[in-house]
């Protein structure tokens, strides 16, 4: 059965380790800010003494000192701003260009035309102006002297552009 808690130390007691004290140290404290892992045992006296002229910045420049504070904030951990670091290239690559789905109808328009999306509207607009002027009836009973005012083939691809335009005119807006 457990009485109290005596603790018996084997250990003979400690001196202050300041020069010409003879009074108990009975608190730890490290050396130096270069030293900081090799302690000195001090009395109450001397541990103040000691903890008032401690300057862990003795001896650095503005800038060692600047980069020591902005390490301590985050713990003296590696940090980067966000979607940078090591690991933002695993994920950029597949945000990069993801693929574009266009509705059906644009995707016809485009076959219709003779066009591969993805494309810049000013794209689509110089080979909408070069079908033109090539199925345009007014053209074609030009060059082929009599032939049929057939406009069909034309009204199609003036349709398919119209859709792509305001494909176009929804996505920016």
């Amino acid at each position: 059965m457990r009485t109290g808690n005596i603790h018996t130390d084997p250990s003979p007691r400690r001196l202050c380790d300041e020069a010409g004290c003879t009074k108990e140290g009975c608190f730890k404290a490290p050396e130096s800010p270069q030293n900081p892992r090799t302690y000195v045992w001090l009395c109450l006296e001397h541990v103040r003494l000691h903890n008032a002229r401690w300057n862990a910045f003795k001896g650095l420049a503005n800038g060692e000192i600047e980069k020591l504070i902005r390490l301590d904030t985050v713990w003296e951990r590696p940090s980067w701003p966000f979607g940078k670091g090591p690991l933002a290239a695993r994920h950029t690559a597949t945000r990069k260009n993801p693929p574009i789905l266009y509705p059906a109808a644009v995707l016809a328009a485009f076959a219709l035309m003779n066009l591969k999306p993805p494309l810049t509207l000013a794209a689509v607009k110089a080979r909408y102006r070069a079908l033109a002027k090539r199925i345009h009836p007014d053209a074609k009973y030009c060059l082929t002297a009599g032939a049929k005012n057939d406009h069909s083939e034309f009204c199609q691809i003036q349709q398919a552009f119209t859709t792509i335009k305001e494909y176009y005119a929804k996505k920016t807006s």
